[in-house]
């Protein structure tokens, strides 16, 4: 590690224009972000130590329980790594994500800086290689339209000392010095990565858990890139693109209920006429499918491929997700569904934010939907319910998924 260069990480803050609040060292009941941008990273790897680079948010709630104590929860922490070589495969492991896979508590101590905590912790990890060997596990019956990736686990300590501002008034703007050290746990698929070190000196932005009116909110952003599959450079898109258009903007007005919003990344074309229409194989990923989620890999969105339809026509009800609460999450739809499915992408980017079908029993960091809700599969030629509750709120989770910043307050799920 005394080899490594450790540098102070920008952090990126969206603009907003509120009464700034009073902050100090005693003030209750706060949330606590920080963006990483091209932090210094240690991996151990099957093909040796390597140094990479890291990027990702970490969000804290500061809070006073009932006993004065302070608390801090670890509510947030994604984590996006350069790719490395491995000796598997094709030997590179593309982008490795990682996501908290449940929340953790501690009780801060103080220190002449400020307060300092040690976290024991889970996070989930995925990278590309392993779809690439592993391919995707098999649709549950009761779910086709969700596939999902294959990951591993990492288990470790993560320590922090945290100084916040101690004056009335003053700039919302603290210090983080962050240390991690995590190694690959039980559950395995490649163990192409099986450590990662990381020390971070960060600057933390503070703003109320509550939202009182007229006061700072928080919204979660998700990058969403469109794929248009055609024959060839002179084959039309505006059926496709004016689908893709309507299906994303429902899908923002229902997810707004949970603060979330899809940010279009500029779309790109497949000219493959051979996957225009794609055959699908009852549960397993075929070749075709398998064959286009290999066209286009962008590190920063969720893939959505607008093909001309399914053969059979009905499959998935009319779209699927593979990889769902992993950055290398992928979305095909058929731009043939009926016009009675208006929510079907916002369905599908449901299970890309890692939640699955009411009562399939998805494990941490992925969840299960509530009965009733969006997440209720539809099957062909049927809508989705316009329903939403704070469940699917609380428990969306991708590595891509940022926690921005915004004047005014979000609707309440249930309304």
């Amino acid at each position: 590690m005394k080899s490594m260069i450790w540098l102070l990480i920008p952090v990126v803050f969206l603009g907003f224009d509120p009464a700034p609040a009073a902050i100090s060292q005693s003030s209750p009941d706060r949330t606590l972000m920080a963006d990483i941008e091209k932090a210094p990273v240690l991996l151990e790897t099957d093909a040796g130590r390597q140094e990479s680079s890291m990027r990702g948010q970490i969000v804290l709630q500061r809070s006073i329980d009932k006993q004065g104590q302070v608390v801090l929860q670890l509510q947030t922490l994604n984590l996006l790594i350069a790719g490395v070589k491995t000796r598997q495969g094709r030997g590179e492991s593309g982008q490795i994500s990682l996501s908290l896979t449940n929340p953790v508590r501690t009780f801060p101590r103080a220190s002449k800086a400020g307060e300092t905590f040690e976290l024991e912790l889970q996070m989930t990890g995925h990278y590309p290689l392993i779809n690439a060997l592993k391919g995707y596990g098999r649709a549950d019956p009761e779910q086709v339209d969700n596939y999902p990736a294959l990951t591993e686990e990492f288990v470790g300590r993560l320590k922090g000392e945290l100084t916040l501002p101690k004056g009335e008034r003053e700039d919302e703007e603290g210090s983080l010095t962050l240390t991690g050290e995590f190694v690959l746990g039980q559950h395995i698929v490649l163990a192409a990565i099986r450590r990662f070190i990381f020390e971070l000196p960060l600057r933390i932005h503070i703003f109320p858990l509550t939202c009182p009116d007229g006061t700072v909110s928080r919204t979660r952003t998700l990058c969403v890139k469109p794929v248009f599959v055609r024959a060839g450079p002179g084959d039309s898109t505006t059926a496709q693109e004016m689908y893709f258009a309507e299906q994303l903007a429902n899908a923002n007005a229902i997810w707004a209920r949970c603060c979330v919003r899809f940010v279009e990344s500029s779309g790109t074309f497949v000219n493959r006429a051979d996957l225009q229409v794609l055959t699908t194989n009852d549960g397993i990923t075929s070749e075709e499918e398998a064959d286009l989620l290999n066209e286009v890999d962008d590190d920063d969105c969720v893939e959505v491929y607008i093909i001309e339809s399914f053969a059979p026509q009905s499959s998935h009800g009319g779209g699927a997700t593979w990889g769902g609460g992993t950055a290398d999450t992928k979305i095909i739809s058929a731009a043939n569904n009926p016009p009675i499915n208006q929510r079907h992408l916002a369905h599908e980017l449901g299970h890309a934010m890692g939640l699955c079908h009411p009562g399939t029993g998805c494990v941490p960091p992925r969840a299960d939907g509530t009965a009733g809700s969006l997440m209720t599969p539809s099957g062909f030629f049927a809508d989705n319910p316009d329903v939403l509750r704070q469940q699917e709120c609380s428990n969306i989770s991708n590595p891509l998924i940022r926690l921005r910043l915004l004047t005014g307050c979000c609707p309440h799920p249930d309304r």
